[in-house]
């Protein structure tokens, strides 16, 4: 039988803030760094678009 654990969003936010996640171990960290990771290079890549933007338009 599952458990079922209630609990008030302001109440899970409090912790999740105080403890920094509710996922543990390397899995999740990995997760992070490879979505960071990601995130990372579309912003380059936008960057680089507005950059060439930019300069084309100096000309």
């Amino acid at each position: 039988m599952e458990k079922l654990i209630k609990i008030s969003v302001r109440e899970l936010v409090e912790f999740i803030l105080r403890r920094g996640d509710i996922e543990t171990g390397l899995l999740a960290t990995v997760d992070r760094a490879q979505e960071g990771a990601r995130i990372h290079r579309m912003i380059q890549k936008i960057t680089e678009k507005m950059i060439r933007l930019r300069f084309m338009l100096n000309i």
